[in-house]
């Protein structure tokens, strides 16, 4: 299972096979999925593979992260059909 990373116009920027261990996801170097642009934090977003499920977590980002257009406020289960936004990035399962 893969998290994908699009731009405003489409295109893939990066991707990262999901695993148990948490991944981090922002601007910053030491991210494993790095996303540069206006409004990403460092360290923004992280996620990981529970039994249950994918979990995404905003990890106190200044300007949150969103699934389905709702900013998320703890760790969320997402699957293929949510839309996960950052900033202005799409990520899809």
């Amino acid at each position: 299972m893969h998290l994908v990373a699009k731009d405003s116009n489409g295109q893939l920027v990066g991707s990262i096979e999901i695993s148990p261990e948490v991944q981090t996801i922002g601007r910053g170097v030491h991210c494993q999925l790095q996303i540069s642009g206006h409004g990403v934090s460092r360290t923004h977003a992280s996620v990981y593979l529970h039994e249950r499920g994918v979990v995404l977590c905003d990890e106190g980002s200044a300007n949150g992260v969103k699934v389905d257009g709702q900013l998320i406020s703890g760790p969320t289960l997402v699957d293929e059909g949510n839309e996960i936004q950052i900033s202005g990035f799409a990520l899809r399962v």
